[in-house]
């Protein structure tokens, strides 16, 4: 089963990438949750059922040109699925950011039930201010100047 679990977040990261909603709404279970309670930012919460999934979506989006995930593996563990990344994020202005951070997803019967994200590191490439690591939209934008 770990092997298909991988593959539904490896499905669920290439629809983040091609901006591409359905499927990657449709890759959650009716009930899950992301847990972006760790974030410094404006998102600060943890979101449950499709339509908060959605609303998360439409922040990150409306907030950003382009978010693109770059997966460093995927590290099964029973039903969690472990992939460390990296951000490469592009705001409405032009800023550059590159975020680290973990995902730790929980995967049932190929859906995921739960989507959280360890803090990292931030870079910035067009900024002088730094800030301490995080993870999140809110802390990428914060630092980055977009909010």
């Amino acid at each position: 089963m770990s092997k298909e679990n991988v593959e539904t977040v490896r499905r669920h990261n290439e629809a983040w990438n091609r901006r591409d909603l359905t499927t990657w709404l449709a890759s959650f279970h009716s009930g899950a949750e992301i847990d972006w309670s760790r974030s410094r930012g404006p998102l600060k919460r943890v979101y449950r059922g499709h339509g908060e999934l959605e609303v998360f979506w439409d922040a990150f989006w409306s907030t950003f040109e382009d978010v693109q995930v770059e997966p460093h593996g995927f590290r099964e563990a029973g039903s969690e699925v472990v992939v460390p990344n990296t951000a490469h994020i592009r705001g409405r202005q032009g800023i550059e950011v590159v975020a680290r951070s973990t995902f730790v997803f929980t995967v049932e019967n190929g859906q995921i039930t739960r989507l959280s994200c360890s803090k990292s590191e931030t870079r910035f490439s067009e900024t002088r201010r730094s800030k301490p690591p995080g993870c999140g939209l809110g802390d990428v934008a914060q630092a980055g100047g977009l909010l």
